[in-house]
């Protein structure tokens, strides 16, 4: 049976078992700084980057972010975090793990990821390629009523008005990414640059979790309500999964496989100005110490992809199931019901109506456009557009809100300092943030109150370790002994 203990559980899961990693790493990619984790957002940004060699050792993130929840740490993390957290006796996050600000139309997203060791190198002036491997865990809940979000966290329902309210809908995908991609220069010529980049993944899922009530009848009776329920649940065994933990780790019995792709373009306006001074001597490029491959040239940049394009095809009986229940209950108002987990307590009163083990699912496809302007040398702004881009062939797929982010930065040769932002209308999240960069290391959050306070409702933190090999300094015109 699936266990839900709380409302939380997609990011209480993801939490416990990511101590080191961050929000997912869209703004850090949007810096001329960010080497491998600019083909994460878009695969066309790996051309003509600042760097010829870029080497993630590690990197990761993780966000959560929520118009009903709110986090409850022992302490906030910015305040002496790092000695209390390896005390023996001291735990970062205790049971209720979160409490309810009551809104009446939950909306919960959570986006976790760690990149692992990965590379990109720049082959010559109009092709560069890359691979990396990625973790990826997602989960939505954007629907939740009143009574079901109540049974959810405080195990019991509250007298209240009629009609009662028992809709729910939850997504939770984890899988695992070994990608291969390239990068190549399209135009080339006067102020004009256009490139375009393409990914092709492997992708091997260890768990995916879905669940939602299709249609719900209750009465009132005193201090009695009946409940008629009928619900879909998907759920991964892990449990049968994780006997053999090195396999489990591998993907060697991973009950989810399939491929998917990304496919992005990247426009650049390059305006004489801000490009090497002698290219009158260079017209085709061909003298390298004219290049000044090292120097960003761009006015402003305008990019656009489609990232998560694949499908995962689960199946295994002892692995997966896919079930339809039938379930009628009857709750006593303001009394406990019995279990810390609802979902549990509808599943013992449940028949099973039909059963399959055999589930395909789409990835979260989503769209990504962005600019990014140059307002003084080194001074940039970048904004970025995400929308999910929903099957609707296929309803299992999570949700990927529509968000607007975007990284206010000054950027030097080995440091940069910046201001991230985040929008996301559905779970009104209006969050700004801090963004460091300093030789290999990179370590951020888009959420100020992640580091201030203990009560947090959009919860965001990420970093690195990746070392970018830039280019030389170009000799220059005067240095060049052949003029």
């Amino acid at each position: 049976m699936i266990s839900i203990k709380s409302i939380t559980s997609v990011v209480i899961c993801v939490l416990s078992v990511s101590h080191v990693w961050g929000q997912n790493l869209n703004n850090f990619a949007l810096s001329n700084n960010s080497g491998i984790y600019a083909v994460l957002v878009n695969p066309a940004l790996g051309v003509e980057s600042v760097n010829q060699l870029s080497i993630n050792a590690i990197g990761g993130g993780i966000n959560s972010e929520s118009n009903s929840i709110r986090l409850i740490f022992n302490d906030p993390l910015g305040q002496n975090l790092a000695l209390k957290f390896y005390r023996k006796d001291y735990k970062l996050i205790e049971k209720p793990y979160a409490e309810y600000i009551g809104e009446k139309s939950p909306n919960i997203f959570v986006n976790a990821q760690l990149l692992l060791p990965s590379v990109l190198w720049n082959i010559n002036q109009s092709f560069s390629v890359y691979a990396y491997i990625r973790e990826r865990a997602y989960g939505s809940l954007h629907v939740a009523g009143s009574d079901m979000a109540s049974l959810l966290l405080n195990y019991r329902l509250v007298e209240k008005d009629i009609p009662r309210d028992f809709a729910f809908d939850r997504r939770d995908l984890q899988y695992n990414e070994m990608a291969l991609g390239f990068s190549a220069v399209l135009l080339k010529k006067r102020q004009n640059f256009l490139s375009i980049g393409y990914t092709f993944k492997k992708l091997s899922a260890r768990s995916f979790n879905f669940m939602r009530t299709n249609n719900f009848e209750s009465q009132q009776y005193n201090d009695m309500v009946s409940v008629n329920l009928n619900y879909q649940v998907i759920s991964t065994r892990i449990e049968n999964l994780s006997k053999n933990m090195t396999s489990f780790l591998l993907f060697q019995n991973a009950p989810g496989r399939g491929f998917g792709s990304d496919i992005g373009i990247v426009y650049e306006k390059r305006p004489y100005s801000l490009r090497n001074t002698y290219s009158v001597n260079n017209p085709r490029g061909r003298n390298k110490s004219l290049q000044q491959r090292e120097k960003t040239k761009y006015s402003y940049r305008a990019h656009m992809a489609l990232n998560d394009i694949g499908r995962i095809h689960f199946k295994g009986d002892s692995i997966i199931f896919n079930r339809l229940y039938q379930s009628t209950a009857n709750i006593q108002i303001d009394s406990a019901i019995g279990t810390k987990d609802a979902i549990q307590f509808f599943n013992q009163r449940s028949i099973i109506q039909s059963e399959t083990h055999d589930i395909k699912v789409f990835t979260s496809a989503t769209l990504n456009a962005g600019i990014d302007f140059r307002l003084a040398d080194g001074l940039y702004v970048h904004t970025l557009l995400t929308k999910g881009l929903h099957n609707k062939k296929n309803p299992y797929t999570p949700i990927v809100p529509l968000s607007i982010s975007g990284l206010f930065r000054k950027e030097w040769h080995k440091f940069m300092v910046g201001m991230p932002y985040r929008v996301v209308p559905v779970s009104q999240t209006y969050t700004l943030g801090i963004l460091f960069s300093t030789g290999p290391f990179f370590l951020g959050t888009d959420n100020l109150s992640t580091l201030f306070s203990n009560r947090v409702r959009n919860f965001s933190a990420y970093g690195g370790l990746v070392f970018n090999i830039r280019y030389l300094k170009s000799r220059g015109m005067n240095q060049c002994a052949t003029f």
